[in-house]
């Protein structure tokens, strides 16, 4: 055998030599195979200097001390045992010595989504926009209804979420035409992290209870019918925005906290329930997609929002110079489902032996099963295409049965 690795068998203590020669012409093959990197003799040089050192640890293992055959054979055996260990060295330290260079590896499966927390629903105070179009004039006394936006959050605990929405509602907006009757009455400007405290909801087995501090209690408003409608609906943003955060369809007690006086501007306090049909307290129509001021690109624009089933919605784009408006596009709204989360609440709130329009009964009766639900809200879209960069109005409307259609509207800059 020839070879970087052969040496002669008589240097090798018989009992060992078939031993030996199966280590060589293996050492000699896998020697054969490999193609050293440039830094190679380096690293071969420093596994022989690491072989003496071995050596000097096993010989007196191996041989009897004053040398002789045996200490000979010992070190010319180790030998070959530090080549393999610098093949061993090549191959760990270089993987890519003798074949082809491994795929990459796969990178970490990403993390599992987090589960999608439900946003808060808020009822507000919202004053009727203009009705009849970009242009219209508003006369009269301001109209007022609840609209609902739906206000990111990542809480989850259901009390928390509780508190959060109320405080929320209370505080309203400083624009007044989405706002609480507590900012509009200039009861409060608090921001919703400051009335805690002031603030705070309870949930029961049977009811909602919504407890305020005397500060929020208010003072008398005027005696007309507008000033009626607040009070009532102060109330009502209560009611409505407290049983849409539980999901739950059950009575609301609002109190005043430590007072003998249980009155809300002027009002007297009692337990309260969702009313649906003609005494909604519900906009017909509003925006839920955007916000006032909102930037958005040239395009289309997919606006979307919620009224109620049996009145159409109709829509106007209007270009904004000034005080002067330009109509660019008007239309018709595409109702494109059931508002489920206003219907599944209402349909315990509906009367058991009729269904009138616009609620929501379920059940069944002598003749059989009852006919299919009718939903109380529905949700709609529009696609608008916007020309160019400006600022545009987008206005949405529901006729009245009497009296000025209902409108809600909203500013959206165009980059």
């Amino acid at each position: 055998m020839n070879g970087p690795f052969s040496r002669q068998r008589d240097d090798v203590p018989e009992h060992l030599a078939s031993t030996a020669d199966l280590l060589r012409g293996a050492l000699t093959r896998e020697a054969a195979s490999v193609s050293p990197s440039s830094d190679a003799l380096a690293r071969i040089r420093a596994a022989v200097a690491a072989e003496r050192d071995i050596e000097a640890a096993v010989l007196p293992l191996v041989g009897r001390s004053g040398g002789g055959p045996v200490r000979t054979w010992a070190r010319r055996a180790w030998l070959p045992l530090a080549a393999a260990a610098a093949v061993a060295t090549l191959f760990v330290a270089s993987p890519h010595l003798g074949g082809p260079a491994p795929a990459p590896t796969a990178a970490p499966a990403s993390r599992p989504a987090q589960p999608t927390v439900a946003p808060l629903p808020i009822y507000f105070l919202a004053r009727s926009a203009p009705s009849g179009g970009a242009g219209a004039a508003d006369t009269g006394e301001p109209r007022w209804s609840l609209v609902r936006e739906f206000v990111p959050t990542g809480l989850t605990d259901p009390a928390v979420r509780l508190d959060t929405a109320l405080r929320i509602a209370v505080a309203g907006r400083s624009d007044n035409d989405y706002t609480s009757v507590w900012r509009y009455e200039h009861v409060t400007s608090a921001m919703p992290a400051d009335l805690a405290g002031a603030v705070d909801g309870t949930s029961t087995g049977t009811s909602l209870i919504v407890t305020l501090a005397p500060t929020l209690r208010g003072d008398t408003l005027r005696g007309d019918t507008v000033g009626s409608r607040l009070a009532d609906l102060a109330v009502q943003q209560l009611l409505w925005t407290a049983t849409a955060v539980a999901q739950r369809s059950v009575p609301v007690q609002v109190r005043i906290s430590g007072e003998a006086d249980q009155s809300l501007f002027g009002q007297p306090l009692r337990t309260v329930e969702r009313t649906i049909g003609a005494a909604d307290p519900r906009a017909p129509v509003w925006i839920s997609s955007l916000s006032e001021g909102q930037t958005v690109k040239v395009g289309q624009l997919t606006i979307s929002g919620d009224a109620v089933p049996d009145r159409p919605v109709t829509w106007t784009l209007a270009r904004l110079d000034g005080d002067a408006q330009q109509i660019v596009a008007t239309g018709l709204a595409r109702a494109t489902d059931e508002d489920l989360a206003e219907t599944v609440i209402s349909a315990a709130a509906a009367p058991a032996a009729a269904t009138p329009t616009g609620s929501t009964a379920t059940g069944s009766t002598a003749a059989g099963p009852a006919a299919p639900p009718v939903p109380t809200r529905v949700t709609w879209t529009v696609t608008a295409t916007l020309p160019g960069p400006g600022r545009y109005l987008i206005t949405v409307e529901v006729p009245s049965g009497s009296g000025p259609a209902w409108a809600d509207a909203r500013t959206v800059v165009v980059r």
